[in-house]
């Protein structure tokens, strides 16, 4: 069976999945770096970790037929980048 052939719902638990991973990715490098509740990983091995996380989760978007240079896409990830952008500045 091919991944675009399972139950699009297989799919998004997946996707569900991996960004929880991200999440705690994230949190860990975040926590190594504020030097905050020691872990035994290094820095280099958490921020591996994190790029393995994204990817992952590229691979289930990519599995959802979510295309990121989809003009929708675009525009959205535009408008959040200087939502951000701006809240920053505030």
């Amino acid at each position: 069976m091919k991944i675009e052939e399972t139950p699009e719902v297989v799919r998004l638990i997946q996707l569900a999945e991996e960004s929880v991973e991200l999440a705690h990715a994230a949190l860990k490098l975040a926590r190594i770096q504020m030097d905050f509740s020691p872990t035994p990983v290094s820095e280099h091995e958490a921020r591996m970790r994190l790029k393995e996380e994204i990817a992952d989760v590229m691979v289930c978007e990519t599995a959802l037929g979510i295309n990121q240079n989809d003009p929708f896409i675009q525009r959205l990830r535009r408008k959040k980048w200087w939502r951000w952008q701006e809240r920053l500045n505030e």
